[in-house]
């Protein structure tokens, strides 16, 4: 399966990026297991390294539904209030979770922080951040890459 649709090029200065191709991309999220506990968590295998307005993202899995949930802008770049999600709905509102299958249209401009969840569709259930045995979210969650930055420039 391909990740993406398009292979345009993008210029990382906001001045070409008005001209560059919309791209659609297939971002897929897997499950993996710690092999010191034997738990399991979802990693997204290939957020693009930048997105533009414009742009169209379906997250995808093999193994069960995805939702992501994101955290507001923390570039700081961009003008109060802070917007919730690189996403837009059809009548311009943000969308803070997102689940996958489904066509999103890439509007606003920030870094974002998506974190991941993939549920079963058999079991139910569902699969987040790498836990530790307290099953509080672990100080390491980073080194399991359970999640990542979404640029738009």
């Amino acid at each position: 399966m391909s990740a993406v649709h398009a292979t345009p090029i993008y210029p990382e200065t906001a001045t070409n990026a008005a001209n560059a191709t919309a791209t659609h991309f297939d971002i897929v999220v897997t499950i993996e297991t710690d092999p010191k506990d034997g738990s399991q968590y979802c990693v997204p295998r290939n957020i693009p390294k930048v997105m533009h307005p414009g742009d169209t993202v379906t997250y995808v899995s093999p193994n069960g539904l995805v939702t992501i949930t994101f955290q507001k802008d923390s570039s700081g770049l961009y003008p109060p209030p802070p917007k919730t999600s690189p996403y837009v709905d059809a009548a311009g509102n943000d969308l803070p979770t997102v689940q996958g299958g489904v066509v999103l249209n890439v509007q606003n401009r920030g870094d974002y922080f998506g974190e991941c969840s993939l549920t079963d569709p058999v079991t139910k259930k569902a699969i987040y951040w790498h836990e530790d045995a307290s099953g509080s979210v672990s100080a390491k969650q980073s080194d399991y890459q359970s999640g990542g930055n979404h640029v738009v420039k």
